[in-house]
């Protein structure tokens, strides 16, 4: 997929909100940001989500602070908000040991559905102007 970076906190706003409804998540409070490496522990985003209350907070690393070094997938911050929400959706069937094998399917699982749901909304082209970065100049 071709690198997708969110610029602005209104874009992340816009595009977790359509999300969110795409996703069935509605009824959760969700907070999304931009942040540093750090925050994100390294990855490039995290959620930290409570299924029983509907909440979540997610982080979402900043483009200008990813490595130029880094090896793996472009850089695609919807894909990355689109897996994090994916956890919020799969938050009840949490509770496996970070790392076992479980844990490593689930990562894998929520990865590949990511890609092909972002893949699929932007054959729909469908999400509201606000959610679509800022063309090159």
């Amino acid at each position: 997929m071709p690198e997708f970076l969110i610029e602005t906190q209104e874009q992340l706003d816009c595009l977790t909100e359509w999300w969110k409804a795409e996703l069935g998540l509605e009824n959760w409070e969700i907070v999304a940001s931009l942040v540093d490496r750090k925050t994100t522990r390294g990855n490039h985003g995290n959620c930290e989500a409570v299924e029983e209350k509907n909440l979540a907070v997610i982080r979402i690393l900043r483009a200008r602070d990813r490595s130029s070094l880094e090896i793996g997938d472009a850089l695609d911050m919807e894909v990355t908000l689109v897996h994090e929400l994916l956890h919020c959706r799969l938050a009840a069937f949490n509770g496996r040991a970070k790392g076992d094998h479980k844990d490593i399917c689930q990562e894998q699982a929520v990865h590949a559905l990511s890609k092909t749901l972002v893949r699929m909304s932007r054959k729909r082209r469908s999400k509201p102007r606000c959610c679509l970065p800022t063309p090159p100049s």
